[in-house]
């Protein structure tokens, strides 16, 4: 039935963007998905990273390489450790294998932010930890946060499928099925696994 109910939900944004698309040359510069009105109870971004009790696993994307992590590199993962609500704003510790297989950590601020302009917090900016140089965007696609988040990032190009700690070894059908339809609307139609149940056990216990 939940499966049901995606394929239902992306029939609805695909022809709702269609349909969109011939009206002016400025929505083809706005994604599929980008309708507040439409689609906005589902990409709440704000409800994605302010629980410090939770782990989120990359568990997919439409890339393959990150030269944040040194190039090649898998498991990655994100913990809130603390909450500044009235900012809109967390820090988190990132963890990752690199490419030897190594663990490693780096702190990140995370802050929710509008983009497309959007009424509510649609999208994520996050860096290092105390950084004042360029941070990194990604909008979110779509959010059951209690199962997985879907985010598009690099500028639109790309897509992130992350998922809850709780379902990272059997991801629900309608996050899979979702982030497949809408990966074939990237650049790149390949998709690359992150996660892999026996090489990515680690500190969350699970």
């Amino acid at each position: 039935m939940q499966l049901f109910v995606c394929v239902v939900l992306v029939g609805v944004v695909y022809a709702d963007a269609s349909r969109e698309a011939s009206v002016g040359e400025t929505t083809k510069t706005v994604p599929d998905w980008a309708n507040e009105e439409r689609f906005g109870k589902f990409q709440n971004a704000w409800a994605g990273i302010n629980d410090t009790t939770a782990f989120y696993y990359m568990y997919a994307a439409t890339y393959e390489t990150e030269t944040t992590f040194g190039g090649n590199f898998s498991c990655l993962n994100v913990h809130t450790t603390s909450v500044r609500e009235h900012e809109k704003t967390v820090d988190a510790v990132m963890s990752y294998k690199d490419s030897t297989g190594q663990w490693k950590q780096t702190e990140i601020t995370t802050k929710a932010i509008s983009k497309y302009s959007y009424s509510t917090e649609n999208a994520l900016e996050y860096g290092p930890k105390g950084s004042t140089g360029k941070k990194d965007v990604g909008v979110v696609v779509f959010s059951d946060s209690k199962n997985c988040d879907i985010m598009s990032v690099k500028n639109g190009e790309h897509l992130e499928l992350w998922v809850n700690q709780d379902v990272k070894d059997a991801v629900p059908d309608c996050c899979l099925f979702t982030f497949a339809y809408f990966s074939v609307k990237t650049t790149t139609t390949t998709t690359h696994k992150f996660y892999e149940q026996g090489n990515c056990k680690k500190n969350d216990g699970k």
